[in-house]
């Protein structure tokens, strides 16, 4: 596959033993045979588990891989350490359960469709092993028209909104009372289906009903079926948009997801396997159509080749060239995205040019420009690690222009320095 079909030009990140452990534990097969451990000496096993956290895979090993073969291999420290990780997790999830069940109560009452999309529904299909992928919040697709409807009585049902602008795709962040996080999106942001596709538009609710793109929700295990009118997406459509999500959207901001999920998540969909589901034959050259406008197909196939590269421990791709094979380049590009600093700056100039949009580029780019001169309070606060005054929030926004400048140049000399290396 030639190397020009990728957007991303990463450099080569070192393949440490470390390294290798970490992906072979996230993606290979579970190893029920303590003597076919890897040995790794203390120091190693002390940058795995750190590795493991920085790249947002130690709840998914905790989960997968035994006890016992984490604490040969980790020592009891490194393995209570992931088995920590794996139980809040764990308990993440039962919050999310909760804010779900609120959330269908309240669209149930006023008769609006609800879709859970994202890491819920991969949590409903039950592909994902309990506590191993990890969410901030429940995405739920809402119909066009019903959308501030439904956030509006949401508000009124007790959560609580957030200091944080609307975007294209969906509205600002709800709380629910015991802390989960809800979104409610109008879009699939970048999946393109039926005559919004011919308009260049991403999907929405409405459009997936038109395309029998959606099914019944499933329960969760041990609970009542949900209210009528909640579904998810089926399976390609999940593909799609875990790929328009990974890589055109999120591809430029490795800081703002954890890149490796992507992986995971075509592994846990079955992307990955030689024979696919039953009934999934079909869905990739749909799945390549749906995000054409978005992805090349070179980039949708490494993803692919690359997590089934990885789900068979093979870790080629890390030895193979960046600059020749497409999947090799994404899989320096997550790794570098987590481990190299200068190239995380890099990339911020590209996440300003080419953002993810339905609005065209011109559009797209000066709604980035304005969302980043004139952040909220609360996102100015993030951006610089602390709680704002009114007073000091003022200040900041004053300085924001001078602040970006420093930053730009900060990110050219990151760019230049990487085309050096």
């Amino acid at each position: 596959m030639e190397r020009q079909s990728i957007r991303f030009r990463p450099p080569r990140v070192d393949m440490t033993s470390s390294i290798r452990w970490v992906l072979q534990r996230a993606f290979g097969a579970p190893v029920v045979d303590e003597t076919l451990a890897t040995d790794l000496t203390p120091e190693e096993a002390r940058t795995a588990v750190e590795l493991a956290g920085r790249l947002g895979l130690a709840a998914r090993i905790g989960a997968r891989q035994p006890r016992l073969l984490l604490t040969r291999e980790l020592g009891e420290e490194g393995a209570e350490g992931l088995r920590a990780l794996r139980l809040a997790v764990s308990a993440s999830e039962m919050r999310l359960d909760v804010v779900a069940e609120a959330v269908a109560r309240v669209a149930a009452q006023r008769t609006v469709p609800i879709a859970f999309v994202k890491g819920y529904a991969l949590r409903l299909l039950g592909v994902v092993a309990e506590g191993g992928r990890g969410s901030v919040d429940l995405d739920v697709l809402v119909p066009v028209a019903a959308v501030e409807g439904l956030q509006t009585a949401l508000v009124e049902a007790g959560f609580r909104p957030a200091d944080s602008r609307e975007r294209e795709h969906q509205l600002p962040p709800l709380t629910h009372p015991s802390g989960g996080v809800v979104e409610l999106h109008r879009l699939l942001l970048g999946v393109r289906v039926g005559s919004l596709a011919r308009r260049g538009k991403s999907a929405t609710l409405d459009a997936l009903v038109a395309a029998d793109l959606l099914v019944e929700a499933p329960p969760l295990p041990g609970r009542p079926l949900w209210p009528g009118g909640c579904s998810i997406p089926r399976r390609a459509v999940l593909v799609a948009h875990l790929l328009a999500h990974g890589i055109a959207q999120h591809g430029w901001e490795p800081h703002g997801y954890p890149a490796f999920r992507m992986v995971a998540d075509l592994i846990d969909l079955g992307v990955a396997k030689e024979e696919p589901p039953e009934g999934a034959a079909g869905e990739w050259p749909w799945i390549l159509a749906a995000v054409g406008e978005e992805l090349t197909v070179g980039e949708a196939e490494a993803a692919r080749r690359l997590a089934r590269q990885l789900r068979a421990g093979d870790l080629s791709a890390g030895e193979a060239d960046p600059e020749e094979e497409a999947s090799a380049a994404l899989l320096h590009h997550l790794l570098a995205g987590a481990l190299d600093e200068e190239y995380c700056r890099s990339l911020r100039f590209r996440l300003v040019a080419q953002p993810l949009t339905d609005r065209g580029a011109a559009g797209g780019f000066v709604r980035v420009l304005r969302r980043t001169l004139v952040p909220t309070r609360s996102e100015m606060g993030r951006i610089h690690g602390k709680r704002l005054s009114p007073a000091g929030y003022l200040g900041r926004l004053l300085l924001r222009p001078a602040d970006l400048l420093l930053r730009a140049g900060r990110y050219a000399i990151s760019a230049l320095r990487l085309r050096s290396r």
